[in-house]
């Protein structure tokens, strides 16, 4: 995705694609992507001052063609969640050459999309994951790029320049501190809900990692918990969108109501729980009896 933006941008303009609207100025840029870089350290634990030299360097400050025809700050490619493609020009080496070739480029409505997809998209690739929960910018930029992000060898030295230069460790404590904020951890990982860093210390939590087609309100519902006491021991809002692999923490319970299309091993899944754990506690309840509605004993401590 390094210097995407650039070919983008130039041969867009060889094709007479040029912006027709105003061009923004840098502050106005860093205002558009600042709350959502904020965002994606309270859903993922990625540092806002990284997200946001991401967004200068891959979008050259949101003037390429990608950023402007599709709201595309990052590069990524495929199509949106909601089917929306843009297909553009991009350079790509091709048994040794450097082509020029059209590919699908994922499209959004605005920035704000198009930073949370690229949180997600960090969260749910592997190979990703030393990234999430760093506190440094350094060491995040460095990780990235030893991880395989982008293949120019200064690539962590150019997000820092970007990061020094626009002050962008500002963004990193946000308005009541970075340190208020829980560390993130693997979501593959067998780390705890008390090994690590929690938003809520009064009570005791419990990880739970969203599944595809979780909502709020399914995970207040099988939880029995209500959506404004998870916001608030995740501290994340209700209106915030939440994404398979993310997590949320939920004040300690010990049932599970059964919710649809749950079975024995989602619930394990999403509950961070020993495989064939909850079988055990439940006296070995088989699959064919987990009706909805029905209740689970959880295990006393994960």
């Amino acid at each position: 995705m390094k210097r995407l933006a650039i070919a983008i941008s130039v041969i867009g303009l060889v094709l007479g694609l040029c912006d027709t609207g105003k061009a923004m100025s840098k502050t106005d840029f860093l205002m558009q992507v600042e709350s959502g870089a904020q965002q994606n350290w309270d859903h993922y634990g990625i540092l806002p001052s990284v997200t946001g030299a991401q967004a200068i360097l891959e979008s050259g400050w949101g003037t390429s063609q990608l950023a402007t025809n599709a709201h595309n700050l990052f590069g990524i490619k495929g199509t949106n969640a909601d089917g929306a493609t843009v297909r553009m020009p991009t350079r790509e080496v091709v048994n040794g050459y450097s082509l020029s070739v059209w590919a699908d480029f994922r499209a959004y409505p605005s920035f704000v999309e198009s930073i949370a997809d690229h949180g997600q998209f960090l969260s749910v690739n592997s190979r990703y994951h030393n990234v999430l929960g760093e506190r440094d910018a350094w060491q995040a930029a460095q990780k990235l790029q030893s991880d395989g992000y982008a293949t120019d060898p200064a690539y962590a030295d150019e997000l820092m320049q970007i990061i020094r230069a626009n002050n962008l460790t500002r963004w990193d404590q946000g308005k009541s501190g970075i340190d208020q904020h829980p560390t993130v951890a693997d979501p593959n990982s067998n780390e705890t809900a008390n090994s690590i860093s929690q938003p809520c210390q009064q009570n005791a939590l419990r990880r739970y990692v969203i599944q595809p087609g979780d909502s709020w309100w399914r995970i207040s519902m099988a939880s029995g918990i209500s959506m404004g006491q998870i916001s608030q021991a995740s501290q994340t809002p209700i209106r915030w969108w939440i994404y398979p692999g993310q997590w949320l923490w939920l004040p300690q319970m010990a049932h599970y109501t059964v919710q649809p299309g749950d079975t024995l091993h989602r619930i394990e899944k999403a509950l961070k729980l020993p495989i064939d754990s909850l079988a055990k506690v439940n006296h070995h309840v088989p699959q064919s009896h987990l009706t909805v509605g029905t209740k689970l004993e959880l295990p006393a401590t994960v």
